[in-house]
Parts: C-alpha cells; sequence; structure tokens
C-alpha cells in the first residue's frame, strides 16, 4: 500500500490495487496501517471479495467468470425460479451459476440472481477466502428455510 513516496501509504478509491468497494477499502487501510507499524510486511489478499447490485431482484458475485477452458472447469447453472425461497419471497425470476476448478474442487466464482443473494454470497466468499474445497460446503448445515440453504443444491 506504500505509494512512490515511501513515507506515504494509500487504500481505497486512490489505490492501484483492488475493485472500489467499501470492503475493500477497509482491507487495504489494514494493511497499510500493518504494514506502516511492521515495515511493509503484509499484503492485500484480494481473494473472496463479494460485492453485489441491490437491484429486484439482487444479483451478487464472487470470484471469477472465467470459464474458458471447459476441461478444467465445472460450471453449475441452476434456475432457482421455483425454489420454494424464491416463490417465498414472491419473486419470478431466480438464478445461480457456481464455477469450480475440478483440479482441486476449489469454487474460483460464484453468482446469485434473487432473493438475499447479497448475503449468501458471503457464504462462497468465506468458502474462497479461507481456502475451502466445494465439498465442503455440503458438509454445512443451514437454517431452512433460507437462501444459504438452497448454497447446497446450487453445486
Amino acid at each position: 500500500m506504500r505509494t512512490s513516496n515511501p513515507r506515504i501509504y494509500a487504500g481505497g478509491d486512490c489505490a492501484s490495487g483492488g475493485v472500489q468497494l467499501v470492503p475493500v477499502a477497509a482491507l487495504q487501510g489494514e494493511v497499510a496501517a500493518s504494514n506502516i507499524l511492521n515495515e511493509n510486511s503484509v499484503e492485500v489478499d484480494y481473494t473472496g471479495i463479494p460485492s453485489a447490485v441491490h437491484s429486484i431482484p439482487v444479483l451478487a458475485s464472487v470470484g471469477t467468470s472465467a470459464s474458458n477452458d471447459s476441461n478444467k472447469y465445472k460450471v453449475i447453472f441452476r434456475n432457482r425460479s421455483s425454489w420454494h425461497t424464491t416463490r417465498e419471497a414472491e419473486m419470478r425470476f431466480a438464478a445461480s451459476k457456481v464455477i469450480i476448478d475440478e483440479a482441486n474442487d476449489r469454487i474460483i466464482g460464484a453468482y446469485i440472481l434473487g432473493p438475499n443473494a447479497g448475503e449468501a454470497i458471503n457464504i462462497f466468499a468465506a468458502v474462497m477466502r479461507l481456502g475451502l474445497k466445494a465439498s465442503d460446503i455440503k458438509k454445512l448445515v443451514f437454517s431452512y428455510p433460507t437462501t444459504c440453504s438452497d448454497i447446497q443444491r446450487m453445486l
């Protein structure tokens, strides 16, 4: 987070790395403070930074949309329009797309459209940030019926 002037550090919208989101600015601020105190010992980890567009329905995402190498990535699309949580929220459209690197069973991207997508994407973000496997999600227990309880069916 150090600028070209070794006595000045930057984060947020004036930093060159990361996307311009409030959680990213906070993360960069923490890293800048740590580097000021500990002589540049920390780098920003941008793994698993979620974002959401608060439209109706909400669209949330984390990771990459890259699925260019179809032999390497498994892309799972689910039309969630008829699922209980979508109908209960009185929405007509809902979907999800999860991209998994099959070589190591890691989620590299996830997109959720529908009710509570902004909250549910945080589960995918945590799995990615902590380096968990896609199969680890199937071990989790969620309250039901919630959009998070739908996550296991999104895989």
